[in-house]
């Protein structure tokens, strides 16, 4: 498992309210109840704030899928390192 993966999800769920177990690699925002434009802006600060990186808008912006967004995150934190 992604060491990135843990914390994503787990900002997902408190962002959103959903359960851990609801979120697939393939979810998409579209799938979490309340995850719209603002929602996603929230996210993307939660979760800078628990990985310790600025997310650039661009990969914010384009991830297709939670699976998506981790690999993009991933390939960040290894730039970072």
């Amino acid at each position: 498992m992604s060491a990135i993966r843990a914390p994503v999800v787990r900002a997902i769920t408190e962002c959103f309210g959903c359960e851990a177990d609801d979120i697939a690699d393939d979810t998409v925002a579209a799938d979490v109840v309340g995850w719209d434009s603002l929602g996603h802006t929230v996210l993307m600060m939660r979760i800078e704030r628990l990985l310790g990186f600025k997310i650039p808008e661009i990969v914010a912006a384009n991830a297709k899928d939670v699976g998506d967004l981790i690999a993009k995150l991933e390939h960040l934190q290894n730039r970072e390192a």
